[in-house]
């Protein structure tokens, strides 16, 4: 009797440790892809903000490894010396990146992206791109530092790297909208 109970219990846990060996071998690949990806999209990122002034092809060639990644990516928005420099993405008709990280998965801080209204294929000649003002002081938050006249002053410039160029803005007017209700 006890040898049958035991051969029970070898048949319901044998599967049972299977299946539990099979999901933390699922959580932990999509852990590793997303940290991968998470790791690539900043190593682009420390590149572009390193080399913007250089206006090298390099930067292109970087932008288009990060489409390669996600096709939604349109560019990296960066203002040297300053926090930011992220990616910036584009769907059409809708506001996917408001909460979605850019490997889409969801995230408060969301990820940099254009007006659904605009074009980007032929691309618009205003942009809208929408960005979260964190609390902790990254996305948009530093542009509440052009208040300041020196601010402006260190940080005219404006750049946005796509796959295909290189463009360079000089800021004239930075406004806040508050959209709490």
């Amino acid at each position: 009797m006890k040898r049958k109970r035991y051969k029970l219990k070898k048949v319901f846990y044998i599967p049972i440790i299977i299946i539990i060996l099979a999901i933390i071998i699922s959580i932990t690949t999509k852990i590793y892809k997303h940290k991968k990806i998470e790791n690539k999209v900043n190593d682009v990122l420390i590149e572009t903000k390193n080399n913007i002034d250089k206006n090298s092809d390099e930067l292109l060639k970087q932008a288009k490894e990060l489409k390669n990644i996600n096709n939604d990516f349109v560019g990296i928005l960066t203002i040297p010396d300053a926090i930011i420099n992220y990616p910036v993405m584009y769907t059409k008709g809708e506001d996917y990146y408001l909460r979605r990280s850019f490997d889409k998965k969801q995230s408060n801080a969301g990820t940099l992206y254009i007006d659904k209204y605009n074009n980007i294929d032929p691309r618009d000649d205003n942009l809208i791109i929408y960005g979260h003002n964190m609390n902790d002081g990254t996305m948009f938050h530093e542009l509440l530092n052009y208040k300041k006249e020196e601010f402006y002053k260190e940080h005219k410039y404006i750049y946005f790297t796509t796959d295909k160029e290189y463009e360079k803005y000089e800021k004239f007017s930075v406004g806040k909208l508050d959209t709490r209700d």
